[in-house]
Parts: C-alpha cells; sequence; structure tokens
C-alpha cells in the first residue's frame, strides 16, 4: 500500500463508486471510524482477513480482477459490520 501515492488513494475515495460503496456500507471508508473498525477486525479475525489478502493477491496474479474486487468488497463488508 505504502507504494501507491497519496493522490491515487484520494483519487479513488472520491470516486462515484466508493461514494456509493460507503454508502451502502453505511460507513465513511476514509473516516477515522472506519480505520478503528479496520484495527479491531485485524485484532479479532486475522486468519480471516489474511484469507481475504491472499484470496486477492491471487486474483491479481491471475489477472482476475473482478474477482480481486469481490473479495476487497467482502472485506470492506466485513469491517463495517463489524462491532
Amino acid at each position: 500500500m505504502e507504494q501507491i501515492p497519496d493522490k491515487v488513494w484520494k483519487c479513488d475515495l472520491n470516486s462515484v463508486e466508493s461514494k456509493r460503496l460507503a454508502e451502502e456500507l453505511g460507513i465513511d471508508l476514509s473516516s477515522k471510524e472506519f480505520m478503528e473498525k479496520m484495527w479491531d477486525y485485524i485484532s479479532d479475525h486475522n486468519i480471516m482477513y489474511y484469507g481475504y489478502l491472499r484470496t486477492m493477491k491471487m486474483s491479481f496474479d491471475k489477472h482476475d480482477y473482478l474477482h480481486a474486487g469481490a473479495a476487497y468488497a467482502h472485506l470492506l463488508e466485513a469491517v463495517a459490520k463489524h462491532s
């Protein structure tokens, strides 16, 4: 993630798709609240988290970007629902 320039992240978070996803999840993906939920999710469900990351990497390696995006969306949903 450190290799991706900040301007790319800002562009992505301001995209129509990211805004729509945030609305559906009910949380701003760039908010402090979401980041806290992410860290809590990683702490409580580290095996699931690494499973999502592994799925995304394997999908990217196979150029299966749809599957990688679906895994990413599932991760974001899991984090948003985590309490």
